[in-house]
C-alpha cells in the first residue's frame, strides 16, 4: 500500500512551488535564517507565532537543498505515508474496539488496510500532499492520530504507564499545535471516542484527563481568534462574509466535501462557491435538514444492540469525527476562502470509517447467506476501487505539474472567477505572452471590480507595453481603493504618474 502510494505520487516530484508556496516559501525570509536564529527567535514565541514546526521543516528543506522543489515534494510525500500508517493503526484500534473488547476479531485488520488504501490514494488528497505548503495539515494530522493512539492507551492503562501516555498525549497535542491549528478539536474527539466506545470507568478517567487539553484548546482558538481580527482573510471584521453568511455557506460545503469522498470527479484548486445569506432558502434549508438527520443518526448508535452494534457505533463515530474536525474551518469563523479541498485531509478518515464499516457489515450479512465467495468479491472490489483512486490520484498530480496547467484547469471549471484569470494571465506573463496576459487580466477585472491585484497587474503590463493612458486608468482604481497596506505602491504608482493631482 505505502510502495503504491509513493508510486501515485511520484509524478508529482517535479511540480512546480504553487500560490501561497511563493509567499510562505520562496519569499518567506525567516526560511534562509541560521537554525540556532530560528530557535532563538521562534520557539519562546511558540504559542503567539504560527506553525513553528512546520517552518523548521521549510528551513531544513532549504538548508539540503535551497529550493530545489524536488527535496519539498519528497518531505511532503513522506509524511504523508507516515500519516497512512498512522491511519491504519487508528483505525485498527478503532475497529477492534468496535468489534470487542478483548482485541482485534479476524476482520479488524483487513477493514482497516482498505480504509487506510483508500485514504492514502484517494485524489482529494492531492491538495494537501502536492501543494507543499499545505504540509502543515498533513504535519498536523499526524500528530493528531499519534495523539489520539496514546489517549487511548492512556485510558486502558494504570499506574507509571497511564501517566507515561497522557504525557505522550500532551507531547503530540503541542506539536500538533506547532504545526496546524486543527489539533484543537483533538480532546473532543477523544471524549467522543470514549463515549462511543469505553466501558463507564475508563470514560470517566478520559473526560478528566481531558481538562488540561480542553484548557489548552480553549487558550489557543482564542489567541487564534485574536489574531484573525487582524486579518483581511479570516475573522468577523470582513465586508460582505459575516458569521450567518458563513454558516449557511458550510453547510452546502460540507456536502460538496462528502460528495468529493465519494465521488472524486470535478475536483478544483479554486472552487467558485456561492454564499447563501438567508435561512430559509432551500439551499441553506435542505443541507440543514440532511445535517440534522445524521448528527441523530450518529447519538442513536450509541443505543444499538446486539450484531449490528459494532458497524453502527463506527459509523456513528466516524460521522461525528468528520463533523469535529471541520468546526475550525466550517462554524462561525468566515474565511474568505469557503471551500478548500486540503480541509478535508484527515476529516476524510470518518466519513471513510462510516462507510468502509456499514458497507462491511453488509458484506458479512450477505456472506452469511450466501457464502464466503461473497467476501472474496467485495475483496476485489475494494481492490479495484483503490486501483482507480490512485489513477485518478496520478491524473490530478498532472495538473500541479506547472503553474500553467493548474490554473487552466481552475479557469475551465471556475470562469466566472477573477483570481483564476488573473493567476492564468501571471502564468502567460512569465511566459511572454503579454496579449494573452492581457486578456486574461482584463476578464479578471470585469468578473470581480473589488479583485484589486488583477487592476494593479493590468496597469503594469499595459505600462510595459507602451500604453500610459489605459494603464493609468488601472493603476487610478487600484491606487483609489487598496487597502492601507499597499500604500507604499500605492504612493509610487502616484509619483510617477502624477495621479495625485487627478
Amino acid at each position: 500500500m505505502l510502495g503504491g502510494t509513493a508510486l501515485v505520487y511520484s509524478g508529482a516530484i517535479t511540480g512546480e512551488f504553487q500560490f501561497d508556496d511563493e509567499t510562505y516559501i520562496l519569499e518567506e525570509p525567516r526560511i534562509k535564517q541560521p537554525l540556532g536564529d530560528f530557535f532563538k527567535e521562534t520557539l519562546p514565541r511558540a504559542f503567539s507565532v504560527g506553525r513553528p514546526l512546520t517552518q523548521l521543516l521549510f528551513n531544513l528543506n532549504y538548508m539540503a537543498g535551497g529550493f530545489s522543489v524536488e527535496g519539498y515534494h519528497v518531505v511532503n510525500i513522506g509524511l504523508h505515508l507516515l500519516t497512512v500508517a498512522a491511519v491504519w493503526f487508528f483505525a485498527r484500534t478503532l475497529f477492534a474496539s468496535a468489534m470487542t473488547e478483548k482485541g482485534p476479531e479476524g476482520g479488524a485488520d483487513g477493514v482497516a488496510l482498505i480504509l487506510a488504501a483508500i485514504f492514502a490514494l484517494h485524489p482529494l488528497q492531492t491538495e494537501s500532499v502536492t501543494y507543499i505548503v499545505q504540509r502543515s495539515e498533513v504535519l498536523a494530522s499526524l500528530f493528531y492520530l499519534l495523539g489520539l493512539l496514546s489517549l487511548i492507551k492512556y485510558a486502558g492503562a494504570d499506574g507509571i504507564k497511564s501517566a507515561v501516555f497522557w504525557s505522550l498525549g500532551m507531547f503530540f497535542f503541542v506539536l500538533g499545535w506547532w504545526s496546524k491549528e486543527i489539533i484543537v478539536t483533538m480532546p473532543v474527539v477523544f471524549i467522543l471516542y470514549a463515549a462511543f466506545f469505553m466501558d463507564r470507568r475508563r470514560l470517566i478517567k478520559a473526560v478528566f484527563a481531558m481538562a488540561p487539553f480542553l484548557i489548552g484548546g480553549v487558550y489557543l482558538g482564542i489567541r487564534m481568534t485574536a489574531e484573525f481580527s487582524r486579518s483581511s482573510h479570516v475573522g468577523f471584521a470582513m465586508k460582505g462574509l459575516g458569521q450567518p453568511e458563513y454558516f449557511y455557506t458550510q453547510l452546502g460545503v460540507m456536502l460538496t466535501y462528502l460528495r468529493l469522498i465519494f465521488l472524486p470527479v470535478g475536483q478544483n484548486f479554486d472552487h467558485d462557491y456561492p454564499v447563501y445569506s438567508k435561512i430559509s432558502s432551500l439551499q441553506v434549508a435542505g443541507p440543514m435538514l440532511v445535517w440534522a438527520v445524521i448528527v441523530v443518526f450518529c447519538f442513536l448508535t450509541l443505543r444499538v444492540r446486539g450484531g449490528w452494534m459494532r458497524h453502527m457505533r463506527v459509523a456513528g463515530f466516524g460521522m461525528l469525527w468528520f463533523l469535529v474536525l471541520l468546526l475550525p474551518t466550517s462554524s462561525v469563523v468566515p474565511l474568505k476562502d469557503v471551500i478548500f479541498e486540503h480541509r478535508v485531509y484527515l476529516p476524510m478518515f470518518g466519513a471513510l470509517a462510516a462507510a468502509v464499516s456499514l458497507a462491511d457489515m453488509l458484506r458479512q450479512r450477505a456472506s452469511e447467506k450466501y457464502g464466503a465467495a461473497f467476501s472474496r468479491a467485495s475483496v476485489a472490489v475494494a481492490v479495484v476501487i483503490a486501483l482507480a483512486l490512485g489513477m485518478l490520484t496520478y491524473q490530478r498530480n498532472l495538473v500541479w505539474q506547472t503553474k500553467l496547467s493548474l490554473w487552466q484547469d481552475v479557469v475551465s471549471k471556475s470562469p466566472d472567477k477573477s483570481r483564476g484569470h488573473n493567476n492564468l494571465g501571471n502564468c502567460y506573463y512569465l511566459q511572454g505572452d503579454y496579449e494573452a496576459a492581457l486578456r486574461e487580466y482584463k476578464l479578471a477585472v470585469d468578473l470581480g471590480p473589488d479583485f484589486l491585484e488583477a487592476y494593479y497587474n493590468a496597469g503594469m503590463l499595459l505600462e510595459k507595453l507602451g500604453r500610459p493612458e489605459e494603464a493609468a486608468y488601472y493603476y487610478l482604481y487600484f491606487a483609489r481603493e487598496a487597502p492601507p497596506e499597499y500604500d507604499r505602491l500605492k504612493k509610487d504608482i502616484l509619483n510617477r504618474y502624477g495621479l495625485q493631482k487627478q
